[in-house]
């Protein structure tokens, strides 16, 4: 009983993940922009330097094309919530889990770090439902 608590909660959670990356990447602060200013006195001596700096968010930097990209990380970590039994589950999941592992890896150097944790959540979750199945099937056995 409680093992299925678990599970069910692991695969709501590699989403839930991702959606809570995906809104920090689109309206968080992630795009710093720094830009300096040297005023020269009349004998050509720096008088004064200020340094400016901005950040703004990747929606406001990019507009809806920036939705998209954000987007896929969610699709493929609620993919096993489509499923209705635990064996289409399973086979979702590691498809889920494989396509993420791959998008975290082809965008390592932007946003493919913030979805690895999803992708951990998957593979714990499928090595549970491993388990439990491989328990299931020693009960029936025995």
């Amino acid at each position: 009983m409680r093992r299925d608590v678990i599970r069910r909660i692991l695969w709501w959670l590699a989403p839930a993940w991702a959606v809570a990356a995906s809104a920090y990447l689109l309206l968080g602060p992630t795009i710093t922009s720094v830009s300096s200013s040297v005023t020269l006195g009349p004998d050509g001596a720096t008088s004064r330097g200020e340094v400016l700096r901005t950040s703004t968010s990747l929606l406001a930097a990019q507009g809806a094309a920036a939705v998209l990209p954000v987007l896929i990380p969610v699709l493929l970590a609620a993919l096993p919530l489509l499923a209705r039994s635990s064996k289409v589950r399973r086979v979702l999941g590691v498809i889920a889990a494989l396509l993420l592992a791959v998008f975290c890896v082809v965008g390592m150097l932007s946003i493919g770090l913030f979805y690895v944790p999803s992708v951990a959540v998957l593979l714990i979750v499928l090595v549970l439902e491993a388990m439990s199945s491989d328990d299931e099937l020693s009960d029936a056995a025995a």
